[in-house]
């Protein structure tokens, strides 16, 4: 098949050779400037998603610190508890 469309283009002559050569370059350049549009819409689309997921990522640390924070307030908390309560045993003990 290769072979009939080779000697169909050397009897045609040079000038279709040229054409569909440069019709070739021209889908090829067209291709290449659809993937180039592509790409970068993907590129601004992956910057736009990361700056999403950082928002969200310092969002979530700062919500992780809070609750660090109230964990440690309210081990104070249950450990004064804890002192008040044995002090009050040792006082009852005493008064026994």
């Amino acid at each position: 098949m290769l072979e009939i469309f080779n000697h169909h283009v050397d009897q045609c002559g040079e000038p279709l050779k040229e054409d569909i050569l440069k019709k070739a370059l021209e889908l090829k350049g067209n291709d290449y400037k659809i993937l180039g549009n592509f790409v970068e819409e993907l590129k601004q689309n992956e910057g736009i998603e990361l700056q999403k997921l950082g928002a969200q990522y310092q969002q979530k640390t700062q919500t992780v610190q809070k609750k660090k924070a109230q964990v440690e307030r309210n081990e104070q908390i249950i450990l004064q508890w804890i002192d008040q309560w044995r002090i009050r045993r040792i006082r009852k003990a005493w008064y026994r």
